[in-house]
């Protein structure tokens, strides 16, 4: 297996291997703001507690709310959505809505005063969902199996989602050749910092990486698909006793769906090596077949996809990394975060050559 030298190892913990959810206390004047969400957008007096998920969190703040009505203790998600827009975020609910019209498990939107689907408050947009008690995937063989099951329903859903047949406002742009996603801003770089630095060290293997995924991935006939767009383990819940649930549309965008299933192979069977605790050349294997065995009893025809999954692993990651890289040359990213990320992203390569290896 090539080893790109990223600094980080293979298939070892990271951030979205934390599956038992947590909570934290919040400071008074977080609690002040959430009761004043709640009183003016959604006629709730009686907070009671409030507590915020205890995860790394980027793109939002998740609250779990208590509050009194009627004489009975009611619980509900509260999300201060960081990095969604408007428009996005009624996309994402009518996303929800469909889904949940078609019997796939994702938590409702409770509407707002008005029937608005979320509130406006200190320059952000709240938005509340029903609340369910759960952990994110561990990594156990039957979790596997769960949700490679319910991530192929949900994409027979999404083929009833066509942007000729839907005006979804706000849905994120369509993906476009891989070879067109601002490699050229890696040129421009001065070496003014570590992060700087490590990208012009990796510039060559960058441009060799990217060309032979392009020149693979333009042999393929694209489809024009709706797809999550983030399915990582925390992306799901197990409540006990009850169905997987999947979570957080916000990234949704008309692309292949077959970068949804290699991101999902990818995050969801590198978490199951990790529960493994064994050499992952003893665990990918088997969570290989697992998860595509499990797809294709609601899918079979990716089978025929299987081969090119990889190349849509790593072309997925080229876009995070170039998407990193413009935060940063906006200002919106310092270098130190870019620094990590890009390194974490490195050593996502190493593993998608050895998937590349089973999976050939």
């Amino acid at each position: 297996m090539t080893i790109h030298h990223g600094g980080i190892h293979v298939f070892e913990p990271n951030v979205h291997s934390k599956w038992q959810v947590g909570w934290k206390a919040v400071s008074p004047q977080c609690f002040g703001e959430v009761c004043t969400v709640l009183g003016e957008g959604y006629s709730t007096y009686e907070v009671q507690s409030v507590m915020q998920i205890d995860e790394w969190e980027h793109a939002s703040n998740n609250y779990r709310v208590q509050y009194g009505m009627d004489g009975l203790t009611h619980e509900v998600l509260l999300r201060r959505h960081i990095l969604q827009d408007s428009g996005s975020i009624r996309a994402s609910t009518t996303l929800i809505r469909h889904l949940r019209h078609h019997r796939i498990p994702c938590p409702a939107v409770l509407l707002a005063d008005g029937g608005l689907r979320f509130v406006e408050h200190g320059g952000y947009n709240w938005q509340m969902f029903e609340f369910v008690h759960g952990d994110h995937f561990r990594g156990e063989e039957s979790e596997l199996t769960q949700a490679a099951t319910l991530i192929a329903k949900m994409h027979h859903v999404f083929d009833t989602i066509s942007p000729q047949r839907w005006n979804i406002v706000g849905i994120n742009e369509a993906i476009g050749p891989l070879d067109q996603a601002c490699w050229g801003a890696i040129h421009e770089l001065g070496g003014v910092n570590d992060f700087e630095r490590f990208v012009i060290v990796q510039r060559a293997f960058i441009h060799e990486y990217v060309g032979r995924a392009s020149d693979a991935l333009r042999r393929v006939a694209f489809k024009e698909d709706l797809i999550h767009g983030d399915l990582h383990p925390q992306n799901f819940l197990f409540p006990e006793c009850s169905p997987c649930v999947i979570l957080d549309f916000g990234n949704a965008c008309f692309a292949d769906y077959r970068y949804d299933i290699a991101m999902a192979l990818h995050r969801l069977v590198r978490q199951y090596i990790v529960h493994q605790a064994r050499p992952w050349r003893d665990s990918i294997l088997a969570g290989v077949a697992t998860f595509l065995g499990a797809y294709r009893t609601i899918n079979p025809s990716v089978e025929q996809d299987v081969r090119l999954l990889p190349k849509f692993m790593s072309a997925m990651l080229f876009r995070k990394m170039a998407h990193n890289l413009g935060l940063y040359r906006k200002g919106a990213r310092s270098w130190e975060s870019c620094l990590s990320q890009w390194q974490r992203f490195f050593g996502f390569l190493d593993e998608v050559d050895a998937f590349q290896t089973v999976m050939s």
